[in-house]
């Protein structure tokens, strides 16, 4: 076969490493799709279970003494909505349904809030979540280094693994290329290739071995052939 024609066909390396960098993209992907959702799902929770115990807290807070001071602090607000008084509360909490979270705006920041009824007495908490999105983009980018380095040592990992797959064959298409049927030691020697190359070493050799057998033969009744011809032409 041309060798330019062999050139045209894909390497079983290259074959093999195209092969991995696929599955490791998919498993890159998928991992990443998981590893967010288990993020936006854990990041849910724990903001409705920091919301529901400052609404507790409020509320337990409140019933002791309703004169409690309504100061924010660290993106925390806290509002009532007494009957008959002119509380200010932020038009978007007096429609919340107490014990649901929501997500509202206010002073232009996105905020989850909650409320909880006390008598005819309703008390509001809003946590300003504005921030969370930039965490979890600084999160995610770390994570897409980590997963890059991981493709990257991947990649390295798969090229030393193929090419020592690879090397015993590139090693006995040589030794075969330069086998000789007509020498008496076996065409290609034994190395210690995986078992899987010495099997094709060995059924190489068998095949050489039984092609030497035949030229021995041929060999053999052309001799005697040539001595049957030079005979008569001897008595002649």
């Amino acid at each position: 076969m041309p060798k330019s024609l062999l050139r045209s066909r894909p390497s079983l390396r290259n074959s093999i490493i195209i092969g991995m960098l696929l599955v490791i993209t998919l498993v890159s992907i998928g991992f990443t799709y998981a590893v967010r959702a288990a993020f936006d799902q854990l990041e849910y929770e724990l903001l409705d279970q920091r919301l529901m115990a400052e609404l507790a807290e409020f509320k337990e807070a409140y019933q002791y003494d309703p004169s409690i001071s309504l100061v924010s602090w660290g993106g925390l607000k806290r509002y009532r909505l007494r009957p008959n008084t002119d509380d200010e509360v932020p038009a978007d909490l007096r429609g919340l349904t107490p014990g649901t979270p929501a997500h509202v705006l206010l002073e232009g920041r996105e905020h989850l809030a909650g409320a909880v009824t006390l008598g005819a007495t309703r008390l509001f908490v809003a946590l300003d979540i504005a921030a969370v999105p930039a965490i979890e983009a600084s999160l995610l980018s770390r994570m897409g280094g980590f997963l890059l380095l991981g493709y990257a040592l991947a990649l390295l990992l798969g090229w030393i693994t193929v090419s020592r797959v690879s090397r015993p064959l590139a090693e006995l298409a040589a030794q075969v290329a330069q086998a000789d049927p007509v020498q008496s030691r076996p065409p290609v020697p034994p190395s210690a290739a995986p078992r899987e190359v010495s099997e094709i070493a060995e059924a190489f050799n068998l095949f050489m071995l039984r092609m030497r057998q035949f030229i021995e033969r041929e060999r053999a009744f052309t001799d005697d052939a040539g001595h049957e011809l030079r005979t008569p032409l001897a008595v002649i």
